[in-house]
């Protein structure tokens, strides 16, 4: 895998988002997916995370198609995490302060049905000051990772 992009996308909590495509991957013979969670455990964040991934896809050109015909299998994961981290503060002599916040990861890899080679991974991660925005960031990671896949109609 060679790393192809590293991208910065603006907005409140930044996600951080990193893209690699395997050496010599032609994209011009994948028409269709099919989208798959690597955590089969229903939640809110993964049903976000799996409409949001269809709907970018679909709007680059690609269709949404059962497993057994499709061009590409698309494997995600999303985790949100609570964690503290301390901070400096100039008071009471500049004592730490703890800050809660929610860590954030999305990961998106393309696998070619036929031999089950992955030729595409994104990665998006972002602190949130609360979970109260995870629905907005999650849409805005998934925006981030896919923005670098190519468009069906991205042909050389």
């Amino acid at each position: 895998m060679t790393l192809a992009v590293l991208g910065l996308m603006t907005a409140c909590a930044n996600p951080l988002s990193v893209s690699s495509i395997a050496a010599d991957t032609d994209f011009s013979s994948y028409e269709t997916f099919h989208v798959v969670a690597v955590v089969q455990e229903p939640n809110p964040l993964t049903r976000m995370l799996e409409e949001d991934i269809i709907d970018q896809l679909i709007a680059k050109g690609y269709r949404a198609i059962e497993p057994q015909q499709a061009d590409l299998i698309v494997l995600f994961q999303g985790q949100a995490l609570r964690k503290q981290r301390a901070t400096h503060g100039d008071f009471f002599g500049g004592c730490c302060v703890i800050e809660e916040y929610v860590k954030g990861t999305a990961e998106i890899d393309f696998h070619t049905r036929h031999d089950g080679q992955r030729i595409w991974r994104g990665v998006a991660r972002v602190d949130l000051p609360s979970a109260r925005t995870l629905d907005v960031e999650a849409s805005r990671a998934v925006a981030a990772i896919l923005d670098e896949f190519p468009d069906r109609g991205d042909r050389d």
